[in-house]
């Protein structure tokens, strides 16, 4: 079956590509999409990357959508397909339990044609054109979504498909969010913080001495949203967000960095809370310990800034509690996205990286641990956004934890 669909997909769109993927950053577990190269002494080796590169395995695919995880990446074609690569320890790429990593991109067997992916620190989520919602990967935080059954194997969410038809979906670490169609808000996954949006009571499981996160390991909609037409969510590592029908921004989970942008300083937020200081918010992108916006009056950045990662242009290690305009935020962006410690976006064609250039290693077992994903030949920081030198028309971008991935249309 996995043969003759990928004779399938990979013919036909030779003819008719459009957009081309690309990659930047750490290469360990193949996160980036290229072959392995061979070294001096006859080791082979995955090369990390300071500039970002065409991934030669999806040439001749037309990719549509990128998705940056962990130490992992999808691809969305515009047949519906979903190509994977990177770090395969919870089976977050959607191929077999053996395949301990893929350096190039390889078909995931969905029995299904997909819309959306999300990617999370160990899992994967994607949505098909009918709504429903398949997942694949780590779920020991239950943020898969389909109770306790592992993640080798893609399987649909069966309790979400009678209860919604989504159109959108976030990972963070390891929780899952989800906006159907009607504007209902469903999440999953460890409550730590408050992630979920559920409330107090069921946020902590209290002991004598402690307290730890419950876990919900089925979609449970968001209550304290029911009034709300959501039409867009983000997910960071252990913070949500969501923007309503009428521009107002929403935050939630984790707070002592700031990350929720809220007038009070909080350990967390268990349930959402409306971001007074902003209005007419149309996107939203949430990292590891920040947050952006996209405004009307233009782009907005709060939360941890250790590294650049605000775009303030200010070169300290300090954190803002309250939306402040990033440099050149007026620039006019179509696209922003945030990972653990970088930021970019997409304004007037062109990609913008800032941030942290280096790496904190890799995400699972030490390897090369190199960084380079802003993409601009270097591991520098930058404090306010750089333009990267890429050709063609930039239409997507998406940041995972020491790795980029961008898609141009080479066409224009």
């Amino acid at each position: 079956m996995l043969r003759a669909l990928s004779r399938r997909v990979i013919a036909p769109a030779s003819k008719g590509r459009t957009y081309i993927a690309l990659s930047a950053g750490n290469g360990d577990f193949g996160r980036l999409g290229h072959e392995a190269t061979t070294d001096d002494f006859g080791e082979q080796t995955l090369r990390s990357l300071q500039t970002f590169h065409p991934i030669a395995a999806l040439d001749g695919i037309d990719v549509r959508q990128v998705a940056a995880g962990g130490s992992h990446s999808a691809f969305l074609t515009s047949c519906g397909h979903v190509f994977t690569c990177g770090l395969n320890d919870f089976g977050q790429l959607g191929h077999s339990a053996n395949m301990q990593f893929a350096c190039e991109p390889k078909l995931v067997e969905l029995d299904a044609q997909i819309v959306f992916v999300a990617t999370g620190h160990h899992h994967t989520v994607c949505v098909d054109v009918d709504g429903q919602v398949w997942s694949f990967g780590k779920n020991t935080g239950g943020q898969l979504g389909t109770g306790e059954l592992n993640g080798f194997v893609p399987l649909k969410i069966e309790v979400l498909a009678r209860e919604a038809q989504v159109k959108h979906v976030a990972c963070g670490a390891e929780h899952t969010i989800a906006v159907c169609t009607e504007g209902r808000v469903f999440s999953w996954g460890i409550s730590t913080d408050g992630v979920l949006g559920h409330g107090e009571s069921d946020t902590w499981e209290k002991g004598w001495f402690y307290r730890s996160a419950k876990m919900e390991s089925k979609p449970r909609v968001v209550r304290a949203l029911a009034e709300q037409n959501i039409v867009t969510i983000a997910a960071g590592y252990a913070h949500s967000a969501c923007i309503d029908s009428v521009g107002d921004l929403y935050t939630w989970g984790q707070g002592r960095f700031n990350q929720l942008g809220l007038d009070k300083t909080c350990e967390y937020q268990s349930t959402p809370s409306r971001v007074q200081s902003l209005q007419f918010v149309h996107d939203v992108a949430c990292g590891g310990l920040h947050t952006l916006a996209n405004t009307n009056g233009g782009a907005m950045s709060w939360g941890a800034n250790q590294h650049g990662e605000l775009g303030l242009g200010r070169n300290e290690d300090g954190k803002s509690a309250v939306p402040k305009p990033i440099k050149l935020s007026s620039q006019g962006w179509t696209k922003i996205a945030a990972g653990w410690k970088h930021s970019a976006g997409i304004a007037g064609g062109k990609l913008f990286s800032w941030g942290f250039g280096g790496s904190v290693g890799s995400h699972s077992n030490e390897q090369m641990s190199s960084g380079g994903q802003l993409g601009l030949g270097n591991e520098f920081d930058f404090w306010e956004p750089q333009c990267v030198p890429i050709p063609g028309e930039v239409k997507d971008v998406s940041l995972g934890f020491n790795h980029s991935l961008c898609l141009v249309d080479t066409t224009t």
